[in-house]
């Protein structure tokens, strides 16, 4: 690899550097305001890794139900469910900065934004 295309790839994942705020602001005796940046790319590889255990165990387990006292679970619907979420976070970094959620009830102030 030359140090055009380093720089390029630099670059891109420069660009490509997402973060989700979630901000919450409660009114009440005392105010309690927090801000909680979560970075895209932490939640992608969460969900990656996530992901190939799910698979690792659907291959050992032969879409068994994981069974606990109240419901049980079948593997392979979490694996979709796993699918499914990570194209989400993804489709959410495609475009550029936006507000996801901006809403106030009473007197409790929630926004996620894009950023």
């Amino acid at each position: 690899m030359n140090i055009i295309q380093w720089l390029r790839l630099k670059s891109m994942s420069i660009r490509g550097f997402h973060i989700i705020w979630l901000k919450v602001h409660v009114e009440k005796a005392r105010t309690i305001r927090f801000n909680i940046p979560i970075p895209m790319y932490m939640l992608e590889e969460l969900l990656d890794g996530t992901l190939d255990l799910i698979k690792l165990l659907c291959f050992f387990t032969r879409n068994q139900a994981i069974r606990s006292h109240t419901s049980s679970v079948n593997l392979l619907v979490g694996k979709e469910l796993l699918q499914m979420t990570a194209k989400l976070i993804d489709s959410l970094t495609e475009e550029g900065p936006y507000n996801l959620v901006d809403v106030e009830v009473d007197k409790v102030k929630v926004s996620i934004k894009i950023r």
